[in-house]
């Protein structure tokens, strides 16, 4: 069975092409940012969080199809279980009939191993930015724990509204305020600051750190940090996440501003807290911390910047929206190129499996035992294989009448016009019943014209009426057009039997003369003639 592993080398193309496809879209964000250095710094957050997202599930949507670099033929053993209970071990390449195609060992070639070095480092270097993640976790777990509720009536005066709704703490071991949390966000406070700060800065302060909690902007940070794991070594993408961490800090500040604080008395604001900037810590899960002062105190003073904010459904549907088109780019063919390179080797191994089925179902039509010989026989009737038709001419001269039905069963089967002649001589000379009976089914199946004409024939030369009321059946499962005088002399002529039985086999042949002529066999004398014929044009037009 087809066994599926992990494929360097495919995955070396993917997260190639997907470092490209992301560098392109992180320069046309940077594009887009340069040509509207005016617009609201919302707007320009969200595009950078869409091409985050891009980077993120591009590589993930291009391998969702597994990937595939082959495996061993595997040598297996089936049993064929005959009609009689007999049992025949068959040898390995039969056994590709239960197990399904075999795979084949593709040797490791120098760029397999080259791409699966770059897969350990490309791993290693995941690791290595996760275990960093994981590290500023605990950092901040650990603030969290030293946090220590904060009495709110103080902050009376200063809390903005809808702040109420938000846990505020304190900690001596931060010295900005910083937001924190997503399911439950709370807002640290460094120690201290109720007492130094005054009303109006502490106001302005909260009310950026509601932003962050308004906007989500806890999450987005760390989707941009696990984009940034998954292409640490792609420094388009780090570039991408520091623009949306700066455009998320600018869209809060003007989330301030539209509360109504002056821009300038913001500014003021941003420069009194510059001197815990250069001894803050950075923690990967906690956004606020008011680095890049300078940018964002020319952004507050800009008078022509537009400050129109995206709502939190705008920006959920933005990244919806680039998630699609993630999973557009990632699911084209040109980003999995081991598609082709896998459909490729599965139709060689399909090809090489039948292959070896058929040569093994060939031989085994020569093997000493009758009841291997008989399943073969059955068995390339069923895979129809058409390179039997000669060894199942020959089983028809088995001295055993089971190989003889089944190899005329299977050639009817293979609906070759190669097996007619042996078929027909089966119907005139086979000492067995079954076998000629099986015959005439056989030249039935084949619809052909040369079927037709051998059946007719043998129609002159038979004289068991069972035999006869077989062939005529086989006339007109033949479909020929030539079957038609021979039937309608039939109904004409002959016994009761006889007459149904052509009456029945013009059904067969589904042709408008066909269909006259049981018409006509309506208007018989015979009542019994009359019914069949009505029946009979009831099976025609079913």
């Amino acid at each position: 069975m087809m066994m599926t592993i992990l494929d360097p080398v495919s995955i070396f193309r993917v997260v190639l092409l997907s470092t490209l496809v992301t560098g392109a879209v992180v320069v046309s964000a940077a594009l887009f940012q340069r040509a509207f250095s005016g617009a609201a710094a919302s707007i320009r957050h969200a595009v950078w969080m869409a091409t985050l997202v891009i980077a993120l599930i591009l590589p993930l949507a291009a391998a969702v199809v597994p990937l595939q670099w082959g495996a061993r033929i595997a040598g297996l053993e089936q049993t064929v279980r005959l009609n009689r209970g007999v049992e025949a071990s068959l040898p390995a390449e039969v056994a590709a009939l239960e197990s399904g195609p075999p795979v084949i060992t593709i040797e490791r070639s120098a760029a397999e191993n080259g791409a699966g070095v770059f897969l350990l480092i490309w791993l290693l270097g995941i690791g290595g930015v996760v275990l960093h993640l994981g590290n500023s976790a605990r950092r901040l777990r650990a603030v969290l724990a030293s946090a220590r509720p904060l009495n709110e009536r103080v902050l009376a005066d200063c809390l903005p509204a809808h702040c109420e709704e938000v846990t505020i703490r304190q900690t001596g071991r931060i010295e900005l305020p910083l937001t924190a949390g997503i399911m439950r966000p709370l807002i640290l406070l460094p120690e201290g600051a109720v007492d130094s700060w005054s009303n109006r800065r502490m106001r302005a302060a909260l009310l950026h750190e509601f932003a962050h909690i308004r906007r989500r902007d806890v999450a987005w940070q760390i989707l941009g940090r696990i984009a940034c794991a998954l292409h640490w070594f792609n420094p388009f993408v780090w570039y991408a996440a520091r623009q949306c961490a700066r455009a998320a800090e600018q869209s809060c500040d003007d989330a301030v501003l539209d509360a109504g604080v002056r821009p300038s008395s913001y500014a003021g604001h941003l420069l009194e807290i510059a001197r815990w900037a250069a001894q803050q810590n950075t923690f990967a899960l906690a956004v606020g911390q008011g680095s890049e002062l300078e940018g964002r105190i020319t952004a507050v003073l800009s008078p022509v910047r537009a400050r129109r904010g995206l709502s939190r459904r705008a920006l959920q549907r933005i990244a919806w929206a680039a998630a699609l088109v993630a999973v557009g780019l990632g699911t084209h063919r040109t980003l999995r190129p081991s598609d082709a390179q896998a459909e490729a080797t599965e139709s060689r191994a399909t090809r090489r499996s039948e292959q070896a089925v058929d040569d093994a179902l060939v031989r085994l039509l020569d093997d000493i035992d009758p009841a291997v010989r008989a399943a073969a026989a059955r068995s390339a009737g069923e895979l129809q294989i058409q390179s039997a038709i000669e060894p199942l001419l020959r089983a028809l001269q088995d001295r055993h009448p089971q190989v003889r039905v089944r190899a005329a069963h299977s050639l009817g089967e293979l609906e070759n016009g190669a097996g007619i002649t042996g078929l027909h001589q089966a119907l005139l000379t086979d000492p067995d019943v079954n076998v000629r009976r099986e015959a005439a089914s056989a030249l039935g199946e084949i619809e052909s014209d040369a079927a037709a004409a051998a059946l007719k024939d043998a129609l002159g030369r038979v004289q068991s009426a069972n035999m006869r009321r077989q062939i005529i059946r086989a006339l007109g499962e033949t479909r020929s057009s030539t079957a038609l005088p021979v039937l309608k002399a039939l109904i004409d002529g002959h016994d009761e039997q006889t007459r149904r039985t052509a009456l029945e086999a013009l059904t067969q042949l589904q042709s408008p003369e066909a269909t006259r002529l049981l018409l006509q066999a309506t208007n018989s004398q015979n009542p019994e003639t009359r019914r069949v014929a009505a029946r009979a044009i009831a099976d025609a037009h079913r």
